[in-house]
C-alpha cells in the first residue's frame, strides 16, 4: 500500500495506535484488496466499520461527518 507515516488531527491520534496496534500488513492489504472490490461507499463505509470492529472492538471511532 505504500503507506507509512500517518498526518492527522491529534484527536485522532490514541485511536489509531489503537487500530494499528491490531493490524497485520497482510491483514491491511487483505482489508484493501476486498475493499476495492466494493460497489458504493456506503458499501466500502460498512465493510470497514465492521472491520474495525473486529480488529480493536473497544475502540470508539471519531466521526467527523
Amino acid at each position: 500500500m505504500g503507506l507509512r507515516s500517518f498526518s492527522m488531527s491529534s484527536a485522532f491520534i490514541p485511536s489509531i495506535k489503537e487500530l494499528t496496534s491490531h493490524l497485520t500488513q497482510a491483514r491491511a492489504e487483505a482489508i484493501l484488496r476486498r475493499a476495492m472490490t466494493l460497489r458504493t461507499t456506503a458499501e466500502v463505509q460498512r465493510y470497514l466499520g465492521q472491520q474495525v470492529g473486529e480488529l480493536a472492538p473497544n475502540l470508539k471511532l471519531l466521526d467527523t461527518a
